[in-house]
């Protein structure tokens, strides 16, 4: 059996770079499929919030759910700022991955793009906290 691995913010913060590193190769190859740099961008996010989370001494549970984790960020002033745009990204940590969960599970490059910004503006927002 395997030590159990102890996680810091900066090891979220990392696997949130190769996350970024990876969005950015979707975003700049125009043969690349659109739902991966989404499901990127939501990952991209998801980490950065565990991370922001540790920072705070809490500890993130194991969940996916953009909402549910943006609600444990004690500053609600955040959360109020971020909620629409965690909103966007919320389907794309499985939706997209996996065929016969959304009635579409490829993503436009106009949505893919827009994952891409909203990844952005989010980390932009947690950022300043």
């Amino acid at each position: 059996m395997r030590p159990k691995a102890e996680v810091d913010a900066r090891a979220f913060r990392e696997k949130a770079a190769e996350d970024w590193e990876s969005m950015e190769l979707y975003r700049t190859n125009e043969y690349a499929p659109y739902g991966p740099m989404c499901f990127h961008s939501q990952q991209y996010v998801e980490k950065h919030i565990k991370a922001k989370l540790l920072d705070f001494g809490i500890t993130p549970p194991k969940i996916h759910t953009l909402l549910a984790l943006s609600k444990l960020l004690p500053l609600s002033e955040v959360y109020e700022k971020i909620i629409n745009k965690v909103i966007t990204l919320e389907s794309y940590a499985v939706d997209v991955r996996y065929p016969g969960i959304l009635v579409s599970t490829n993503p436009t490059k106009e949505e893919a793009i827009e994952a891409y910004e909203t990844a952005k503006e989010i980390i932009g927002l947690l950022d300043k906290i």
